[in-house]
């Protein structure tokens, strides 16, 4: 037998997250801002002349791929390379046999920038043949497997991709939420704090002046989805505990909900958090923009979804009942206000599940009502056992004389 004790919501002490919602939101609003501004300085500075320092992928670039006979280091490859970029470039070497490496080279060579384009071109290929003959003479020789040329028509177009990528996501995870919870107000606030942390890792990286490639594309998918996936928990608790609580006032029922998920929800962002702080301080140079934006965006995606989310419910609907797709029946609601001590049927052993306390929505004006209703039929009930009890026991009496 499974024993759940009923406890009454009003005797918990949540954390009140509610009382707070505006602060959240306002330094929400603040950090909202300050990404924009540092955004726009962005665009002001000619270094950079966008809101954030794009690479060659998205501003234009050159791509050099070879082979090498020497063992030779990224770092080593690097020095040479900057002497003929106008950007950092970035540099693999990856290892094919004994002393045989895989060079592959992402740079933006400098040309005079008040040059025509025929002649711009002619600087390019110029520098490009003298930076791999100065990589063959160091290194004893460089043979070329590709060379390509990254304009910024093509860099402009993977920019308008990514965005129409991230709009089009946006609007299908509107319709998901919307169908699992079935309440529009839900969905609109999981995708405003999905779209707060974007704008929040684009305004960290403006700020750093982290150079955006196409792995930054990973970052922001992988921002979102844990983002998206806490958030969704969140909203499943509060669901379930309206199921169970229907005339529980809302701003309580989320404290109980956002304290029932606290622990999980930020044991789980502090856990990727540890590994990325690990790649900052022992990770190679290559992935600290990688590691930095992801940083950034783990922060902003967990507080969104403790502080942001829930209070945009309560925001966009602070009068009115807040409903969700969760039925209840008759028996689920008195049984959900029901006996201090409630025993069910036996669980099979292969489907017995641990099934954790709950509690009773009481503070409705009827609890009192209810209570001395269910205390006359509970007296009601005893009063007939014990006459039974005593009918039984004269008919056994009356078949033994």
């Amino acid at each position: 037998m499974i024993k759940v004790i009923e406890r009454d919501p009003e005797k918990l002490k949540p954390i009140g997250f509610m009382k707070l919602s505006v602060l959240w939101l306002a330094i929400s609003l603040v950090a909202i801002l300050a990404s924009v501004g540092f955004m726009v300085a962005n665009v002001n500075d000619p270094e950079i002349g966008a809101p954030v320092k794009l690479g060659i992928d998205y501003a234009g670039g050159t791509l050099i791929s070879g082979t090498t006979g020497v063992n030779v280091t990224s770092h080593e490859i690097k020095e040479i390379v900057e002497e003929y970029s106008s950007v950092e470039p970035v540099v693999q070497v990856i290892k094919l046999g004994e002393s045989t490496r895989n060079i592959e080279i992402r740079t933006r060579i400098e040309v005079d920038p008040t040059a025509t384009l025929p002649e711009q071109n002619t600087q390019r290929s110029d520098k490009i043949h003298d930076l791999k003959a100065e990589i063959s003479e160091k290194f004893g020789g460089f043979t070329e497997k590709t060379q390509a040329y990254v304009g910024p028509t093509v860099g402009a177009e993977l920019i308008n991709k990514a965005a129409i990528a991230l709009i089009i996501g946006s609007i299908l995870m509107l319709i998901y939420i919307f169908i699992r919870f079935g309440n529009f107000i839900f969905a609109l606030a999981a995708v405003i704090a999905l779209l707060h942390d974007v704008i929040i890792t684009l305004g960290g990286v403006a700020l750093l002046k982290i150079e955006i490639n196409s792995a930054f594309i990973a970052v922001i998918l992988t921002i979102i989805g844990y983002s998206i996936n806490d958030t969704i928990i969140i909203f499943d608790r509060i669901r379930e505990n309206m199921k169970k609580y229907p005339a529980l006032e809302f701003s309580k029922l989320a404290d109980i909900s956002l304290t029932q998920t606290l622990v999980r929800s930020v044991g789980t962002v502090l856990t990727v958090i540890f590994m990325l702080l690990a790649l900052v301080f022992f990770g190679g140079s290559s992935i600290q923009d990688f590691v930095r934006s992801m940083l950034i965006g783990m922060v902003s995606g967990a507080y969104s979804s403790i502080f942001i989310a829930t209070p945009l419910i309560r925001l966009f609907r602070p009068k009115d009942k807040i409903r969700v797709a969760a039925t209840v029946t008759e028996a689920e609601r008195i049984g959900d206000m029901g006996e201090e001590v409630k025993e069910e049927a036996p669980i099979p052993e292969t489907e017995a599940a641990y099934d954790e306390p709950s509690l009773a929505s009481v503070g409705d004006k009827q609890a009192p009502a209810e209570e001395e209703k269910r205390s006359e039929k509970a007296a009601r009930d005893g009063a007939d056992r014990r006459a039974r009890k005593r009918v039984t026991k004269k008919k056994g009496k009356a078949r033994r004389r």
